[in-house]
């Protein structure tokens, strides 16, 4: 006899998987998605991956999700479609990343108060003062001078502890944006009468005595680099920082 139930269980199995293919193959009515809800799913979709090495193809780790034409038949995304979505997309997270950024500003320029630097106002904007007490900290701990707000000056700001005498370090390496920040002041202590030398972006001898110089006869602590105390120096002078910065 247990040959016999064995036997029946075995054919009631099989019978039971084939009816579930059959109504899985023919039976299902498709879900069809008309195109202003795939439109509407893209503002909230997550930004797609592209391999590295195939970046700008159409490999995309996109659902192959088709929508209803109006025609009857159900149409695959195009590229053009893949490429309005991850637009879209990457709108939405752009518009998270700017608040994150604004955050991430505050949290820097509080901390660069907390060890005496002078970001300006803790607004959440990266201006000129931020940016110069950022390269002052950077140039006091031996980093490469980048004068950028970003998690990893974060994480060395809220993990240091207070300069009280810069060293001279112009061995340092410095970024574009700092560079740009370093032309500035070269042009600004130009304007005032003092000598930086060539008008290069780079913070050599000269550049260094002439902040030096300046901060001399501001009555400021003598550190000769490029700091948020700076900026405000050039500012209580009258220096015209925004037409010196446009030309």
């Amino acid at each position: 006899m247990e040959p016999f139930y064995i036997r029946l269980c075995t054919v009631i199995f099989a019978g039971l998987t084939a009816t579930t293919v059959v109504n899985a193959l023919y039976f299902q009515t498709p879900v069809y998605m008309s195109a202003q809800e795939v439109d509407e799913r893209s503002n909230t979709a997550a930004i797609p991956e592209f391999s590295s090495d195939r970046r700008g193809e159409a490999e995309l780790q996109l659902p192959r999700t088709g929508f209803n034409t109006g025609t009857g038949h159900r149409t695959i995304l195009s590229k053009e479609e893949i490429r309005r979505v991850v637009i879209r997309a990457n709108t939405v997270t752009d518009k998270r990343n700017q608040i994150v950024s604004s955050d991430l500003v505050i949290a820097i320029q509080r901390g660069l108060k907390g060890l005496g630097y002078n970001p300006g106002p803790v607004d959440g904007m990266a201006g000129l003062k931020t940016r110069a007490a950022t390269m002052a900290f950077e140039y006091d701990n031996g980093l490469m001078v980048l004068g950028d707000s970003s998690d990893l000056i974060l994480n060395k700001i809220l993990n240091a502890r207070p300069v009280k005498y810069p060293r001279k370090s112009l061995g340092l390496n410095y970024g574009a944006n700092a560079r740009e920040v370093v032309t500035m002041i070269q042009k600004l202590l130009a304007k005032q009468g003092y000598a930086p030398g060539q008008i290069d972006g780079l913070m050599g001898e000269e550049t260094y005595a002439a902040i030096m110089r300046f901060e001399k006869d501001r009555f400021m602590p003598q550190t000769g680099r490029i700091s948020g105390q700076l900026i405000h120096e050039f500012f209580r002078v009258g220096a015209k920082i925004d037409q010196v910065a446009r030309n």
